[in-house]
């Protein structure tokens, strides 16, 4: 008794506590829990936002370089066209005489296919400098002596490479030249100039909808900028906040710099407000439940107190030692109760054992109505197939193979099978000649076999074709299930009957193994515990 009541009191903790503080116990405890979870939201949304940004920046940063490095990769294409077109040479080195002259080889140059693909969305204008004094100046010629003040002259013979890429701000763009020197030319230099459309960049930029500041800069030129009231590289102020790349394109670098608007944990607040009051007040509920549950027990309890006591029950001898709390009190009364409980123990268990036998009884009825339903979907479909003393649920597999053979002959699949003894195998009356007839009659050149070793039994159906994978799924469904019997359909057409009647009848000494997903194979596998002294 001692030894108990130690056990007792140390299983039994807060039993002489009532149920209201335990109540406010609980309720500290979830707050607790409700501050850890909260915090640790906090943090997490805190971490994720900070990588997102920094995602969001360099996607940014990135793909506003890919747009700048295709339109200056563009722009040096048609160049190069330019540059290797001979008609255009032939043009520039011609001498003439009259206004007359010059425009009958204008006009047809204009046509010219590397002319009239140069001005694109990438190329904003297209012009030719020569020093052939016998040009006229307009269209997409132009005297070289009108542009030797111009920036973009002048960085090029700094420079002195073939290709010059630059800003010219008095301009305000971006400009390529290249020098034409593929040909011979005759009456002096002349050089090729193409302004690149900004405006590509800018719309590229915009379309990105990037919440945050983005600026593209080259030197002090700014080519695009997030700020519109930005106008120049020193009013941006570059932080470590920014991502920063820089990329080189022939003569010019260009620099990108990207930094998102963060918004802080405040700022999510404010956008689920409404959420974070729906959280106070789901946890105000949790409280104000916590104590209308501590008091319902509270009440129930001396309820049931009353009653008991007011129809005389017996109190247990053991009445006292379960706590002085409200629970305590209600297993006093469990006590007074459980002289009553062992007297209907004895009537339960009658019941029970009725129950089980009764259960036994619909589980033979069931497997018995299967075999029917399996016997009638057999004979409608197949009423020349029939085999003698097939009249039992178990018939030998031996039987069974012979009715599989004629299912294979009918459908000009093949079959094979070792020698089976007609005493050592028993399984149920059809179940595997009409999967067979369902596979042969689904799949095409299904081709079966049966193997008997040792204490196995192994039944096996192969074809070629591609099964769907709904079947294969249906059929790891049944063969894991333990209970199919609610899903078998005595509706003959439900062409996964055999199967289930299979498992339903077989148990756990049935297994299915499907070996491929992208051709039809599927081994059945009968242990040797179904032999015919436990079904015959």
């Amino acid at each position: 008794m001692e030894n108990e009541k130690r056990i007792r009191r140390r299983f039994a903790p807060f039993s002489n506590t009532p149920v209201g503080i335990k109540s406010s116990i609980l309720v500290v405890l979830m707050l607790l829990s409700v501050m850890t979870i909260w915090w640790s939201m906090v943090r997490t949304i805190s971490l994720t936002q900070k990588e997102k940004y920094k995602q969001m920046e360099y996607t940014v940063v990135t793909g506003s370089e890919q747009i700048v490095n295709l339109s200056v990769e563009s722009a040096v294409s048609i160049a190069k066209n330019i540059y290797t077109n001979e008609a255009i040479y032939d043009f520039l080195n011609e001498k003439y005489s009259s206004s007359a002259e010059y425009y009958a080889a204008y006009y047809p140059l204009q046509r010219n296919t590397a002319l009239n693909i140069a001005e694109t969305n990438i190329v904003k204008s297209c012009t030719i400098y020569t020093q052939n004094p016998t040009v006229l100046t307009g269209g997409s010629i132009k005297k070289l002596e009108s542009a030797e003040n111009d920036y973009w002259y002048k960085y090029f013979k700094e420079i002195n490479k073939s290709t010059v890429i630059c800003i010219d701000q008095s301009k305000n763009a971006m400009i390529l030249v290249r020098k034409l020197d593929y040909f011979s030319l005759d009456t002096g230099d002349s050089y090729l100039c193409l302004e690149m459309n900004a405006k590509v960049i800018s719309e590229f930029a915009d379309n990105l909808d990037f919440d945050g500041e983005l600026y593209i800069v080259s030197g002090s030129y700014v080519l695009y900028s997030s700020d519109r009231n930005v106008s120049s590289s020193e009013m941006i102020d570059i932080n470590q906040d920014f991502e920063c790349l820089t990329r080189n394109y022939y003569t010019m670098d260009i620099e990108f710099y990207s930094c998102s608007h963060k918004r802080g944990f405040g700022d999510f607040i404010a956008i689920n407000k409404q959420l974070m009051i729906l959280l106070v007040g789901i946890v105000i509920l949790s409280v104000f439940t916590g104590r209308l549950i501590s008091m319902g027990i509270k009440r129930r309890v001396k309820a049931a107190m009353a009653e008991y006591k007011a129809i005389g029950i017996i109190q247990h001898t053991r009445k006292g030692k379960n706590g002085k709390d409200e629970i305590g009190m209600l297993m006093d009364i469990c006590c007074d109760m459980s002289e009553k409980l062992q007297l209907q123990g004895t009537e339960s268990r009658q019941r029970s054992d009725s129950l089980i036998r009764r259960e036994s009884d619909y589980a033979s009825l069931f497997s018995t109505a299967m075999r029917l339903d399996a016997e009638l979907a057999f004979t409608e479909k197949y009423p020349d197939i029939r085999l003698e003393d097939i009249s039992d649920e178990f018939i030998p597999l031996s039987k069974e193979a012979e009715l599989i053979e004629k299912i294979a002959e009918k459908f000009g699949g093949k079959f094979s099978a070792s020698p089976v003894s007609d005493g050592n195998w028993m399984v149920p009356a059809y179940s595997f000649a009409l999967i067979a007839e369902d596979l042969f009659s689904h799949f095409d050149d299904v081709s079966s076999n049966i193997l008997v070793s040792g204490n196995t039994a192994v039944l096996s159906f192969e074809s070629s074709e591609d099964p769907p994978s709904d079947f294969l799924l249906k059929l790891d469904a049944i063969f894991e299930d333990n209970d199919i019997s609610h899903e078998y359909s005595f509706d003959r057409s439900y062409r996964f009957n055999p199967y289930m009647r299979l498992k339903h009848c077989l148990g756990d000494m049935i297994d299915l193994e499907i070996t491929y997903r992208d051709r039809l194979r599927l081994v059945f596998t009968v242990s040797a515990d179904t032999g015919k002294g436990d079904h015959s």
